[in-house]
């Protein structure tokens, strides 16, 4: 979106898969200054209503069973809201599409870095896009952005090490929400082994997560009753609920942290989880995805305006490694408060 505010062609290539739930639907208040920043007025001139609800607080039993409420009205900028991550995603996909963005169903098969020369100034990117029916069609472009998540496809294909620093993963499950199941905060409780997590979500579903080590994970995958009991013996949740509730899941996820050992280079760059995959406790992966993908954006345009400095993608390097060292203090601080 950003790139067409400033006049560029865009190609987006996406799998275009259809989901009824995605992972990730935490929206911090900060959020609505990048909302801005792409032209929205607030939420609701993007997404349609009855698709995202109000956060009123933070609830968390960390390091002890005792509960500890931030109440939205503590923070200036609002306890955020909980989405309909797929309505989320569409409405984005549907502004970029009123822009004018080409946008091809399939995925990057093949990509190469071009050197610049006298017939091919404008391009330094030859890549192939294998579709569904798997024909291959070639994209060129002068400036690639990885948007492809963990697998920070472009990344790897161009040789850039990633660094995994742990192995957490998530087991996810959405439920009916109960008709007396009213709660609109955001839930947090240390366990053994691992974390929960929980939020209730627009159309009647509730979240319901545990992030922990792989072979735990696995386990509730293969037994959803064994994840029900945990639920229920863990008392993250203010009532019980059984494995009839469950809507979709258990779904297990990549939850750990990681990043690209760079995340610029010439003629690209990537964005979101393809540069850094934040802890979840940060509730930070919607808002870090908008602000690098506006912050990746703005320094391709800055490049490209003044070719003869070259600081505009470091700049955007080291901008990127500040808000994960921030994250990575705090989520220090969190675990090693949690002494059980």
């Amino acid at each position: 979106i950003t790139l067409r505010q400033a006049g560029y062609s865009v190609c987006l290539i996406d799998p275009l898969r259809e989901a009824a739930f995605k992972v990730g639907e935490a929206l911090p208040g900060a959020a609505i200054r990048l909302l801005h920043r792409l032209g929205f007025a607030g939420l609701a001139e993007l997404m349609p209503a009855g698709t995202y609800k109000t956060c009123v607080a933070n609830l968390s039993a960390w390091g002890s069973d005792s509960w500890q409420a931030m109440d939205a009205m503590l923070n200036p900028e609002g306890g955020g809201w909980h989405l309909n991550r797929v309505c989320f995603d569409s409405a984005l996909m549907h502004r970029v599409q009123t822009l004018g963005v080409t946008i091809e169903q399939g995925r990057i098969s093949t990509c190469q870095y071009v050197p610049a020369s006298g017939q091919v100034a404008s391009v330094h990117h030859v890549g192939y896009i294998k579709n569904p029916s798997g024909q291959a069609q070639q994209v060129q472009a002068k400036w690639v952005v990885d948007a492809s998540g963990r697998s920070a496809v472009i990344a790897k294909k161009y040789g850039v090490q990633r660094f995994r620093l742990d192995t957490q993963m998530a087991a996810v499950v959405w439920l009916q929400s109960q008709v007396a199941d009213k709660d609109n905060t955001t839930r947090i409780k240390s366990a053994e082994n691992g974390w929960w997590y929980s939020a209730r979500l627009p159309g009647g579903k509730r979240v319901l997560a545990f992030f922990t080590e792989p072979q735990h994970a696995a386990e509730y995958a293969k037994q959803p009753c064994r994840f029900v009991t945990a639920a229920n013996r863990s008392g993250a949740l203010p009532f019980l609920v059984s494995e009839s509730d469950i809507v979709y899941g258990v779904r297990v996820a990549n939850a750990g942290v990681s990043k690209l050992k760079q995340a610029a280079g010439e003629g690209w760059l990537a964005v979101g989880d393809a540069a850094s995959s934040l802890d979840p406790l940060s509730s930070q992966g919607i808002f870090f995805a908008l602000f690098s993908g506006i912050r990746g954006a703005e320094s391709i345009v800055a490049n490209d305006q003044n070719a003869d400095d070259v600081g505009h993608l470091r700049d955007y390097q080291q901008k990127l490694d500040r808000v994960f060292q921030a994250t990575q203090q705090a989520r220090f601080y969190h675990y090693s408060n949690e002494l059980r």
